[in-house]
């Protein structure tokens, strides 16, 4: 194993607290390269008939170094636009419109350009001719594996639109209605592991070669997939001007989707979880979007009619359609058109090549036998949310306005994902759910034997969403503008990840206790409870007499800045290993909530070496007898639930200037600089202690650097020059 170590580099920035986990700090440079293309054309063959064109191309690249700077990310990234409308006058109250659109993407994400040589060496590798493979260690930060180690793939998006638009007005009323069509085709080439993935239970099972997982990607299983699907919508509403200071507005739309379907027809997916055979081909899954008809209402009302006062109230059912980015990965992942065995615990010794050659015994076995699966629900009910809100906008004084919303929405039958959800099911007792112990702890049957993981997608999410928000503008002399926004909302729900178990960076791995919602209730994982932003743009007045040059350097200034602030993000602590015996390829547990003294918060605020309070939690272990006397375990779900913490927040001040200046001798050019300094204040906006919020081992003891603070939010100040010719 000592070969191995190479890949995480001597710590050089000293030892943490407990003197037994030392850190590593480099800096590394972000190259990034972007060359963006616009275009618009516009003509009026009469007074009844006009077209407008629009032509975009934008093409990025950006490399980084991983976090252990073994070697780079690479990403790239091409996109397409191009519209083209016809707006045609019937008569004076009668308006149409068609538009026609064409949108691509072309993207492609690897690892590459070794910077530790050991990164891109085939003797250290689990497969065969390729580099080491991805290892993950608890409170160790990941490696990623070598070249090609990291998930990695290329992404073909085409989304080819055509909508149709009227316009009508009668009287009081103000009617518009149309259709949309669009056609997306989606072609992916993924690779999940093709380097193969250990997954280690602590330090020690790693040092002593003891994996508890491995996952590898055959190479007879890598096939691209063509995912395609049609959208057609059609809607019409009325605004409804009832008084002068009164307006109704009645919608109703009809939006549905056909199913996914494959080109080559390699989709395949499990009906039941507990099927040993797969279901392959068309329909992945049966049509919910036949009936999905939205109503809409809205009303805005000026009371006083002055003009200076607007209350606006709306309602809205907006449908969230299985789009092809819900089967993306799964679609793409399952067996038997990708080959990719799992073995939980493949014995002591296996890494790093014997575990390939168990892994290559068991598909031969027969179909599935240790392979990943997808489960899809095959009837999924429908998805929507419930959308409403109510706001005051106020004229106070002469230009500026102050805005009061609340705003709320309701999600039912929400998509939620989990990597694995082929566990050992547990007993629901007073204590809660508890899982095998004594001599049966760690030797659960898991709910379907004769398969790998499964990959689950379900419609058994929900969500609440509550917020009040604030907004300010005023407008001074002399070309000064201030805005000003601000938001304090909470949003909860059963599952933020729709496309992987770990969506969202601070997500759990996966969350594989899909049998019950309850347990996963909590801060969604892109909840926010307090955003505030201030903005400042000023247009200087400059000077209106003197020589051409004083003109030229006083004239056409502007000056900008821009503030954030925003309480953190939420996150769970974790349990190492397989704590539970779920038996599957990302299990975990949480930690019980102690309600002592001065834990009424969980953490320690400006605190980045001890941010988690670790005095509050304990590890749920208990003791049963065994046919070799007492033994430690734990087997019951820890209560501290999920996104029980909060990370540290953020405060960020960016500041522009911009210089336009006129081309001598062409009215209608000119040539723009901007200086943008993002960071500006050069501060450390923490993040949350991701890397390390795995607070204890499997057998419950602490683990080493649990709570420390190992990444920040955003760079450190970084500044921009541009050039830009307009004409």
């Amino acid at each position: 194993m000592a070969q191995y170590l190479a890949f995480w580099p001597a710590p050089n920035a000293g030892l943490d607290s407990s003197g037994d986990v030392g850190n590593y700090r480099v800096a590394t440079n972000q190259i990034g390269n972007e060359n963006f293309y616009t275009g618009k054309i516009d003509h009026h063959f009469s007074s009844r008939d006009s077209l407008a064109g629009t032509f975009l191309y934008d093409n990025t690249d950006l490399s980084q170094p991983d976090a252990l700077n073994n070697l780079h990310f690479v990403n790239e990234d091409a996109r397409t636009f191009s519209s083209i409308e016809e707006t045609h006058v019937i008569s004076p109250t009668v308006v149409n419109t068609v538009r026609l659109g064409f949108s691509r993407n072309h993207a492609i994400s690897n690892t590459s350009d070794p910077i530790n040589p050991l990164a891109g060496d085939p003797s250290l590798g689990s497969v065969p001719g390729r580099p080491a493979p991805f290892l993950i260690v608890p409170t160790w930060t990941n490696f990623y594996g070598g070249v090609g180690g990291f998930p990695n793939f290329v992404i073909g998006w085409n989304s080819f639109q055509l909508y149709d638009d009227a316009f009508v007005t009668r009287g009081k009323h103000a009617l518009k209605f149309g259709f949309a069509l669009e056609r997306m085709q989606s072609n992916n080439f993924m690779h999940f592991t093709q380097n193969g993935r250990f997954v280690f239970a602590s330090v020690q099972d790693f040092l002593t070669n003891n994996p508890r997982v491995y996952s590898v990607q055959l190479p007879s299983g890598e096939t691209e997939r063509g995912l395609r699907e049609t959208l057609f919508g059609g809607y019409v509403q009325d605004d409804w001007r009832i008084l002068h200071n009164l307006t109704l507005n009645f919608g109703l739309r009809y939006e549905a989707t056909t199913v996914p379907t494959e080109v080559h027809g390699r989709l395949a997916n499990l009906r039941n979880m507990t099927d040993t055979q797969m279901h392959l081909g068309d329909p992945y899954f049966d049509n919910p979007t036949l009936k999905d008809f939205s109503p809409r209402l809205g009303v805005a009302w000026d009371p006083f009619g002055t003009g200076k006062t607007a209350l606006r109230a709306g309602f809205g059912v907006y449908d969230i359609l299985p789009l092809p980015y819900t089967i993306l990965i799964s679609g793409a992942g399952s067996a038997p058109f990708t080959v990719a065995p799992t073995l939980v615990r493949p014995g002591a010794g296996t890494f790093p090549n014997s575990a390939y050659d168990l892994a290559l015994n068991a598909v031969a076995q027969g179909p599935l036998v240790s392979e990943r699966v997808s489960y899809f629900e095959p009837h999924p009910p429908r998805s929507l949310t419930y959308n409403w809100n109510l706001n005051l906008q106020q004229e106070l004084l002469s230009n500026t306005k102050l805005t009061l919303a609340y705003v709320g929405s309701r999600g039912v039958h929400l998509p939620y994902h989990t990597d694995d959800a082929n566990i050992v099911l547990p007993t629901a007792t007073d204590a809660g759910y508890v899982w095998p112990s004594g001599d049966a702890y760690q030797n659960g049957t898991v709910l379907n034997p004769s398969v790998g993981d499964i990959n689950r997608t379900a419609y058994d999410a929900d969500s609440y969403y509550h917020s009040l928000q604030v907004g300010y503008e005023q407008h001074f002399r002399r070309g000064l503008q201030i805005r000003g926004a601000y938001t304090w909302g909470r949003s909860i729900d059963t599952g933020s990840s729709t496309l992987a178990g770990d969506q969202f960076s601070n997500s759990p791995s996966s969350l594989p206790l899909w049998f019950d919602p309850k347990t996963r209730r909590g801060l969604s994982d892109f909840n926010l409870s307090h955003d505030g932003v201030i903005s400042l743009l000023w247009d200087t007045p400059g000077v209106k007499t003197g020589s051409a040059l004083l003109h030229w350097a006083a004239n056409g200034w502007q000056a900008g800045s821009i503030f954030q602030a925003s309480s953190g993000s939420p996150f769970s602590v974790l349990i190492a290993g397989d704590p539970l015996g779920m038996n599957s390829t990302d299990p975990w547990d949480y930690p019980d909530r102690l309600r002592t003294a001065g834990c009424g918060s969980l953490v320690n605020p400006g605190n980045p070496n001890n941010y988690i309070k670790l005095e509050c939690f304990s590890a749920p272990v208990q003791t049963f007898q065994t046919s070799s006397g007492p033994q430690q375990q734990i087997v019951r779900l820890g209560n501290t639930g999920r996104n029980a913490l909060v990370g540290p927040g953020l405060s960020n001040l960016d500041f522009s200037l911009v210089k336009n200046s006129k081309l001598a001798g062409i009215e209608t050019a000119s040539v723009q600089f901007r200086a943008e300094v993002f960071n500006i204040l050069n501060k450390s906006n923490f993040a949350a202690p991701l890397d390390n919020d795995t607070i204890f081992n499997q057998d419950g003891s602490g683990a080493d650097g649990a709570g420390v603070v190992d990444q920040t939010q955003t760079t450190s100040r970084q500044i921009q020059f541009g050039l830009k010719i307009l004409f």
